[in-house]
């Protein structure tokens, strides 16, 4: 994932989103240490671009079906929470 804060973008592998924020491991760091991860706060991200995937990586349909995921699962519960149907 490409996840922009200002004019150059940081590209992190094993990345996971959180309520407020995303953190993962800089590419520029992997393999050499990977335990050093990132978080960056959604307030400061300016923008994020799934990487296309390659022949031996899934990463992005597996990113895309949990966001999908997580959206109608919030949907869910928000109606729930308001009564809804």
């Amino acid at each position: 994932m490409q996840v922009w804060t200002g004019p150059t973008p940081i590209t992190l592998r094993h990345v996971v989103v959180g309520a407020d924020s995303v953190s993962g491991v800089r590419t520029d760091h992997y393999p050499i240490c990977d335990s050093c991860r990132v978080s960056i706060a959604q307030a400061e991200i300016d923008s994020f671009r799934l990487k296309p995937t390659d022949s031996n990586n899934n990463f992005g349909t597996g990113m895309i079906i949990g966001l999908v995921t997580g959206a109608v699962t919030a949907w869910a519960v928000l109606l729930t929470a308001l009564g809804g149907t």
